[in-house]
């Protein structure tokens, strides 16, 4: 297909086949998927040196992803009039295969003599969510007629227990799995275009017919395969009208065109990284995903990557919002929100996931109208702005009434956890042994963030108010949003009356019984320098003293989310236990001193907000260079190598990379929104 500028960039960012084990921390997954045309559940892969053909598919359940089929689809070629040891001689070779709105692969049948004088290839594409289609073609580049007989295999994956249905056209596979101590069904119907392609078992495979064809002098020859998916003993999806032709084909790859061209134009020193943004638009279009609500209504949102942490997030999507809004995803962001807004208890209680048309309740970071009201800035939605507000409002004043310290500060409730194995709420704070004290005698202690006033926590808590007010200001309600300002202001007071440690002229945590600062310099510390409450001369010092400093947060990758001058500081590089299953990561520090790009979004913003705005253009730079030399977009970063660690596509950092590109920092924390009269227009 030709005439499609970006898809044209795009095509060798990603190498669409198997990884190497230590590249995707499992050595039975890798983490490239097709796109989810249309928010499929289900995924292919493609690896090298094998037969044409889709290989892995993997079906996405419970933030987990298992294999349906060890190979989905494969065809192998004889070449009539070969001798046996000609034909044996003659081998299949599959080109490397690349990311894009669609897989296309080419492949070659080479021998040194005879060498046939064809050329095959093999498109895959979701023509419907859950919905693929695969198309093979096959060129002769000869003057002579090539005849030639084809047949098609098909290897499902055994799980617990599996079963086939022989149909006249095709067959159903299906396949138990368990998850998490779920029990759950993947199952697929595949229909074949080839009426003489007739299946049968053989043994763990399924193998077609030989159907014999006849490659005319510089002709072609097509032959089509379809193969829907569903789980349990839900329907499988209709089959679209139109299901042979390539009109869905066509589509995928204009809706892509259209995304990628709704970027908007990057400043001159960031052209370079264009190929890089416009991957990030591509891995966040491939986190789509077609889920059904509360209400068993489809409604399409984006899940945080393709495993592991496959659901729809709570404070991920908030940070994520205005990278969908840089690239104007409105569907997949408005879903979320939609979503997430609805799980809001009617006490103000948050949901930190979405999975399974089930909410789980917990607490993260208060961070979810700040991502709304940013994205209501790009794009402005007047039915999601009156929507998203009364449960907004709900669960920021559940936070303040609920969990509020006698020092005007909110702290996370009790049981709660966050930020994983993040040391800085353990109950043996501050944790650099002390003067004669054996550094092995030192008790950490465990993790108690209800005992600690957070800047961080309390700093987004502030944007919150403040974006809650703009919010509310563009709803007309003037009366409430003097009320958030107010609420707003008592907080931004408290947070520089306590949070701010006379020694060190820093944000850090602070335990509410003792008094006593933790002494751990994190990411944390420069959240309220972003937010836009911090003196300047505290401002400015922070961001000279530490976070420009090689000696604290200004390493390799920068910056690192705890200070690498703390005993504690681990970049993060590596894993402590081997991996179990797909999507299983079992990572040393994963809080304790890796980068983490969306975090780097704020503390540009510090940057810029105290004046240092050459130091953030240039760490921008600087970041995005570090991200462009690694394959994919992952989750976070070594931040002494700039090593790609954790899940391979990432949403908050595919966003962030938008964010990084198009500058977004420089924008005001708090955004100013179009009154309800005219958004949407």
């Amino acid at each position: 297909m030709t005439g499609y500028p970006f898809a044209a960039k795009t095509r060798n960012l990603v190498r669409f086949c198997r990884h190497l084990p230590h590249e995707t921390m499992d050595a039975e997954f890798a983490g490239d998927y097709s796109f989810r045309d249309g928010g499929s559940r289900f995924g292919f892969l493609k690896s090298v040196r094998t037969a044409p053909g889709p290989d892995e598919c993997f079906g996405l359940y419970a933030r987990d992803d298992r294999t349906v089929f060890r190979k989905l689809l494969g065809m192998e070629v004889e070449y009539v009039g070969l001798t046996a040891a000609q034909q044996a001689a003659v081998s299949p070779y599959n080109s490397m295969n690349y990311y894009r709105s669609h897989v296309e692969e080419f492949f070659f049948d080479n021998g040194l003599q005879p060498m046939p004088p064809t050329e095959g290839q093999c498109r895959m594409w979701f023509a419907a969510a859950d919905v693929l289609r695969i198309a093979y073609r096959l060129v002769n580049k000869s003057d002579v007629p090539v005849p030639l007989r084809l047949r098609w295999f098909s290897e499902g994956e055994p799980g617990e227990g599996s079963t086939v249905d022989v149909r006249e056209n095709g067959f159903v596979f299906a396949n138990t799995q368990t998850v998490v101590r779920r029990t759950y069904r993947s199952r697929a119907e595949l229909l074949s275009g080839e009426a003489d392609a007739a299946f049968a078992a053989d043994g763990a495979r399924l193998v077609s017919a030989w159907v014999e064809r006849t490659l005319p002098p510089h002709g072609t020859l097509a032959c089509r395969f379809a193969v829907r998916f569903a789980f349990n003993d839900e329907p499988f999806p209709a089959w679209p009208r139109g299901l042979w032709g390539e009109a869905g084909l066509r589509r995928a790859v204009v809706a892509h065109e259209e995304a990628c061209a709704a970027l908007p134009a990057l400043a001159p020193p960031m052209r370079r990284f264009e190929p890089l943004a416009l991957k990030a638009v591509g891995t966040l279009r491939s986190l789509r995903y077609l889920d059904y609500d509360g209400r068993r209504r489809r409604r399409m949102t984006i899940h945080v990557s393709k495993s592991g942490t496959a659901a729809t997030w709570f404070w991920d999507t908030g940070i994520a919002l205005p990278g969908l809004g840089i690239m104007r995803e409105r569907e997949a962001a408005a879903g979320a929100v939609r979503i997430l807004c609805d799980g809001i208890r009617p006490d103000g209680t948050p949901p930190v996931t979405y999975e399974r048309q089930t909410y789980t309740y917990s607490y993260q970071i208060p961070l979810l109208a700040w991502g709304v009201g940013q994205f209501l800035q790009l794009c402005p939605d007047a039915r999601l702005l009156r929507q998203a507000y009364p449960p907004l409002s709900r669960y920021v004043r559940h936070w303040l009434e609920r969990y509020s310290t006698a020092r005007g500060l909110v702290i996370y409730p009790p049981g709660c956890t966050s930020l994983d194995d993040a040391l800085r709420w353990h109950t043996g704070s501050p944790l650099t042994p002390s003067n004669g004290q054996a550094w092995h005698a030192k008790d950490w202690g465990r993790a108690r963030p209800d005992l600690f006033e957070s800047p961080d926590t309390n700093a987004f808590l502030y944007l919150e108010l403040r974006t809650l007010a703009a919010l509310a200001r563009a709803l007309g309600r003037d009366a409430e949003a003097r009320d958030w300002d107010r609420r707003a202001r008592r907080l931004a007071a408290a947070i520089n009356r306590w949070l701010l440690d006379p020694v060190t002229h820093a944000y850090q945590d602070r335990h509410v019984e003792t008094g006593a600062f933790t002494g751990l310099l994190n990411l944390a510390t420069f959240i309220p320098v972003y937010a836009g409450i911090a003196p300047r001369a505290a401002a400015v010092h922070m961001c000279r003293r530490y976070l420009l400093n090689p000696e604290h947060f200004l390493t390799a990758m920068p910056f690192p989310v705890v200070d690498r001058a703390h005993p504690t500081f681990r970049s993060g590089g590596f894993l402590h236990a081997p991996p179990g299953f797909p999507g299983s990561l079992v990572q040393h520090a994963y809080w304790r001193g890796r980068t983490w790009i969306h975090g780097d979004y704020w503390l540009l913003g510090a940057l810029w907000r105290c004046g240092l705005r050459k130091e953030a253009d240039e760490m921008a730079a600087r970041i995005l260079a570090a991200v462009d030399r690694g394959e994919g977009i992952n989750e976070c970063y070594d931040s002494l190598t700039g090593y790609g660690n954790g899940h391979p596509e990432f949403m908050w950092s595919s966003a962030a990379v938008l964010m990084l590109a198009v500058r977004h920092y420089r924008r005001p924390p708090v955004a100013r929104l179009a009154g309800s009269e005219t958004a949407g227009h």
